[in-house]
């Protein structure tokens, strides 16, 4: 029976680059250090014939079923944002079990799926900064649960992801994955503390990383391009009507308490 093509879930293009050259590194890295594509391909015995055949069948050609027992394909593609399937891997994995071990483990990485997170999947990140700091995984719950209503949260947890960063604490994923998850456009302060502190965790990420190291680029991409995205939302953003309502219900605290 032939095996089942499964389809990769990561959509944005951003990520995939960084998926792509993350897998493609840490291929290099299992193999020796063998970083170009053609040595790669022969290293991790791609066929060439197989995939050729698998292109003419595209193209309308009737061919007898032939059993591919080598991956198809090219290393090239992956330094494109071609992220490997689990098929792909599999048949990598017959010949080179540790290589398919560390290529999957950079395409599932949590950098990988923090680019990818969805909107409302707090499971994740909030599992993330949980583990960093209790103080700031209470300031996530408020910031992703109030929102607009909340803005001192957002603030003390961007505040809190850069003072873990200038600590040196591994924050990059937490970091991409709250900058996603924002409920409200950020302000400057919020926005510069978070940009802070992704060029502090990156920096720390790559140099103790190969797989980050050899992306750093297509991460520093990724970012600006999330950057821009929320700017772009801030600049049509308004407080929904019933925040204001709900705002205005707040009791008003005396502040001069002689």
């Amino acid at each position: 029976m032939p095996r089942r093509r499964v389809p990769t879930r990561i959509a944005d293009p951003y990520a995939r680059l960084v998926a792509g050259r993350m897998i493609f590194s840490a291929a290099a890295e299992a193999l020796g250090g063998v970083y170009g594509t053609t040595a790669m391909e022969r290293a991790l015995a791609f066929s060439p014939r197989a995939r050729a055949e698998r292109k003419s069948f595209q193209f309308g050609r009737v061919l007898p079923p032939v059993k591919r027992s080598l991956p198809t394909g090219t290393c090239k593609k992956w330094l494109g944002g071609h992220v490997p399937i689990d098929q792909t891997l599999a048949l990598i994995a017959e010949l080179h079990p540790k290589v398919a071990d560390r290529m999957l483990q950079a395409r599932d990485s949590d950098v990988v799926k923090a680019l990818t997170v969805a909107r409302y999947n707090y499971r994740f990140v909030g599992s993330r900064i949980a583990v960093l700091s209790s103080e700031l995984f209470g300031e996530y719950l408020g910031c992703t649960a109030l929102g607009p209503c909340n803005p001192d949260s957002m603030s003390r947890l961007a505040a809190g992801l850069l003072r873990l960063a200038m600590a040196e604490a591994d924050v990059l994923a937490a970091i991409i994955g709250a900058a996603r998850q924002l409920p409200f456009a950020p302000g400057s302060t919020v926005a510069m503390s978070l940009d802070e502190a992704f060029d502090l965790a990156l920096s720390q990420a790559a140099a103790t990383h190969v797989e980050i190291a050899f992306s750093r680029a297509a991460l520093a991409d990724a970012w600006s391009h999330g950057k821009a995205e929320r700017e772009r939302i801030k600049g049509r953003q308004t407080v929904p009507q019933k925040f204001v309502t709900e705002l205005s219900k707040l009791p008003k605290f005396a502040t001069n308490l002689r």
